[in-house]
């Protein structure tokens, strides 16, 4: 479930976006994509995404800093 749409009582699928499409239209495409394994799919995409960034990042900044201190 996206993390932005969760609430105190669940996920708060009426209160989308003016500029999303209706609720249920949204629903039902999450719907099916949870249905088809999609929305582990994307998460782990996104996530190895966000890991790999942060290896690049610590790589340069290590770099970066042996440059710096001589």
């Amino acid at each position: 479930m996206p993390a932005w749409l969760e609430g105190r009582g669940g996920i708060a699928w009426r209160a989308m976006p003016a500029d999303f499409p209706g609720w249920a239209r949204v629903y039902a495409f999450f719907r099916r994509w949870r249905e088809n394994g999609l929305v582990t799919e994307f998460h782990d995409r996104l996530r190895g995404r966000v890991r790999e960034r942060a290896r690049c990042g610590r790589r340069s900044r290590r770099r970066g800093s042996s440059t710096r201190s001589r």
